[in-house]
């Protein structure tokens, strides 16, 4: 799947308690859809470089549907942060799935100043470092 570009090193968010609140609550929400395999609802959210960068609403929904059977429901939620980098405020959320238990992924999802998602891409958490993300 094509990601979007790697932002340059990040820092953790920090800002005023109402925008942090607003991306940690547009994350969740954006997440939460992608889970519900919501995908028009997702991809509406998408900028069109994101969605460009994607490929089609067609291979979206075909690549959630594939993590699906492959991975099954979230099961546990390890960690949710904010970061910073590139004009871009990132929503990390680091969770365990059923069907494969031993693993914790990243679903990374950035907000521009628009409060349009920018970037979108899952790692498994080991790929994750603080001082790089790579989307």
């Amino acid at each position: 799947m094509a990601q979007s570009p790697a932002p340059n090193p990040v820092r953790p968010a920090q800002s005023a308690p109402e925008a942090t609140e607003r991306v940690t609550r547009q994350g969740r929400s954006v997440v939460q859809q992608f889970y519900a395999v919501k995908i028009d609802s997702v991809w509406a959210t998408f900028t069109p470089e994101l969605r460009a960068s994607l490929g089609s609403l067609a291979a979206f929904r075909a690549y959630r549907e594939a993590g699906v059977r492959e991975y099954g429901a979230e099961t546990r939620v390890l960690s949710e942060r904010l970061l910073e980098a590139d004009g871009l405020r990132y929503y990390v959320r680091t969770a365990v799935f059923e069907r494969h238990p031993g693993q914790a992924w990243s679903v990374i999802v950035g907000f521009d100043a628009k409060n349009r998602v920018a970037a979108f891409t899952i790692l498994l958490a080991g790929e994750l470092e603080e001082e790089e993300v790579r989307t």
